[in-house]
């Protein structure tokens, strides 16, 4: 998890850690909502920073556990007393560490585009995936019509996540080049499944130079049919159409590997609708997963002959 999802995930559970509590005659507090409260801190326990606060709660077993349905519960004046001290100190530690985090994030997120990487093991792939993605960048944003730019804004230490700034005139069209390119990786998700396997079967090269160059021949007309909506609204010349093909082919392959692209924090509205919904992690087809499924289906074939 990243320093904006960790941030954005403290905002939002951070409302919800209050309850309402009343003194009783006899010197008792009813409190509802305290159930969810604690609930709330429980969510937030893989974080590790309020091990101490849970532990605290814990010594009174009948709060920490309490599942009653109205959520209400009575609790002795010391009880009380102890578990309120407690719920304010969590919600003064989830405070900080948002404030912390906000801080350490780079200004300008109206302009910040967020990539998560592949889960690479090895130098080379890391290697490549930057190369790619530079490429696919350069290709699709710094030509003559658009004349956009971008560098690295920030790396997330310790995840696979990365920051890149793009210029605010190419913020938008960059959204849309993830949008086709994505519109691309679902229309050639069989041609690809095909590809794999005439790469896993034992037909002799010069036939599968032959069909590879057929595959790229299909490739090309979904690249060209998907983009064709994009080259008329920005009315693209044919010298940066060919560069923006390119960058969209780039793009795809990387998002077919399991590259994902995140609209900025805090951007205007035509912004964030050029991006596509993020796909969940389920639907992200994941070449090597891809592979096992197709050379599993070849070996069942061949035990079959």
């Amino acid at each position: 998890m990243r320093l904006r999802q960790i941030r954005d995930l403290l905002g939002k559970y951070n409302g919800k850690l209050t309850y309402t509590e009343q003194r009783m005659s006899n010197g008792n507090y009813e409190v509802i909502g305290l159930q969810k409260a604690i609930n709330t801190i429980d969510r937030l326990s893989p974080l590790g920073f309020l091990d101490d606060d849970i532990a605290r709660l814990k010594v009174y077993p009948t709060v920490y556990l309490s599942k009653s349905p109205q959520d209400k519960m009575i609790l002795a004046e010391d009880v009380h007393k102890e578990v309120r001290r407690t719920i304010r100190i969590a919600k003064e530690k989830i405070e900080g560490f948002q404030k912390l985090i906000s801080n350490s994030i780079p200004e300008n997120e109206e302009n910040v585009v967020s990539v998560k990487l592949p889960q690479y093991d090895n130098l080379n792939d890391l290697s490549n995936f930057f190369r790619d993605l530079n490429k696919a960048l350069k290709s699709g944003l710094k030509n003559d019509q658009i004349k956009g730019n971008y560098h690295l804004q920030n790396f997330d230490t310790g995840s696979l996540w990365i920051d890149l700034f793009i210029s605010a005139g190419a913020i938008n069209f960059f959204g849309q080049l993830i949008t086709t390119a994505m519109n691309v990786k679902k229309q050639s998700y069989h041609l690809e499944i095909a590809r794999i396997q005439l790469e896993l079967s034992k037909a002799q090269k010069e036939h599968i130079d032959g069909v590879r160059a057929s595959f790229d021949e299909l490739l090309d007309g979904i690249v060209e049919k998907e983009m064709t909506e994009l080259k008329e609204l920005e009315n693209l010349d044919d010298e940066t159409s060919s560069r923006v093909k390119a960058s969209i082919r780039m793009l795809s392959e990387l998002i077919t590997k399991g590259t994902q692209f995140h609209a900025p924090l805090n951007a205007p509205k035509e912004v964030t609708e050029a991006f596509p919904e993020p796909p969940k992690p389920e639907a992200l087809d994941k070449p090597q997963s891809l592979i096992e499924q197709v050379s599993s289906y070849l070996e069942d074939t061949e035990s079959e002959e």
